[in-house]
């Protein structure tokens, strides 16, 4: 192996080496900042795993008559209507 081919191979793997080092740092650091919304334990990961599939995507019907009933919730506030100026 020549020596300039040496001199490359030990600098991609010095530059490779500080990356990787980088990002094993970087990734310490988010792991501690994330660390309180994370699971504890896989029985607690269990538990909202199972619970997160029951949530169902709402179906068109769903979606207009939770519509229909937040408008007449409106209208009975008059909240659509403007506010006449006092004189």
């Amino acid at each position: 192996m020549k020596k300039k081919n040496l001199f490359y191979l030990i600098i991609i793997s010095f530059l490779f080496f500080l990356i990787y080092s980088l990002a094993g740092v970087y990734g310490y650091i988010e792991y501690k900042k994330f660390k309180p919304y994370l699971f504890r334990n896989s029985v607690d990961m269990d538990f909202h795993y199972k619970y997160s599939n029951k949530v169902k995507s709402a179906s068109k019907k769903d979606i207009v008559a939770m519509a229909n009933l937040c408008i007449k919730n409106l209208e009975e506030v008059n909240f659509f209507k403007s506010k006449e100026k006092n004189r």
